[in-house]
């Protein structure tokens, strides 16, 4: 895949004459998907937002869970399963 940045420099470069060969050097794609760019065949990267999987009062409430689990025994801390089951509230985001 090629990103958005690298597909407006591919076709820039194509229209001042450089070869596809020069253009797949310069930033390490193959011959071949520089041609399919070329042709508009190549899947184009688009960024996504980040977005934040967890709210904040949940965040907050899990945070001291696992905090305080820092003292206890390794066998003793919460594990992601224990938290699924004990916090209901964050068994929304699965």
């Amino acid at each position: 895949m090629i990103g958005m940045d690298h597909y407006e420099h591919t076709n820039s470069s194509s229209r001042r004459g450089k070869s596809i060969r020069e253009i797949a050097h310069e930033p390490g794609f193959h011959r071949m998907t520089i041609r399919k760019a070329l042709q508009g065949e190549a899947r184009v990267l688009q960024e996504q937002p980040i977005t934040h999987l967890v709210v904040d009062e949940v965040k907050d409430l899990l945070d001291a869970r696992l905090r305080g689990d820092v003292r206890r025994p390794r066998k003793q801390r919460h594990t992601a399963r224990r938290v699924y089951v004990k916090h209901p509230e964050a068994q929304i985001f699965c």
